[in-house]
């Protein structure tokens, strides 16, 4: 039931889990902060942050490079 779009070259999630304790509409999209594309076939490709930090609803400035690292060892990330 998740859900991926492009915006302007920005990834763009929406999923339930996101919704549980939101009044926001579960037709609606997080803008992720990342940039990336979608292929013919569906394939989401990553091409980096659009800033180093994200500011979710408790204000707090998550800094999410340790977390992409871990990422990219992985093999089947690309």
């Amino acid at each position: 039931p998740n859900k991926i779009k492009i915006t302007n070259g920005n990834i763009m999630i929406s999923s339930p889990g996101m919704h549980l304790n939101s009044p926001i509409n579960s037709d609606e999209f997080f803008d992720t902060g990342d940039k990336g594309y979608l292929d013919e076939d569906g394939f989401l490709y990553y091409l980096g942050r659009e800033s180093d930090y994200f500011k979710p609803s408790t204000g707090r400035r998550i800094y999410p490079l340790k977390i992409e690292n871990c990422l990219k060892k992985l093999v089947y990330v690309n």
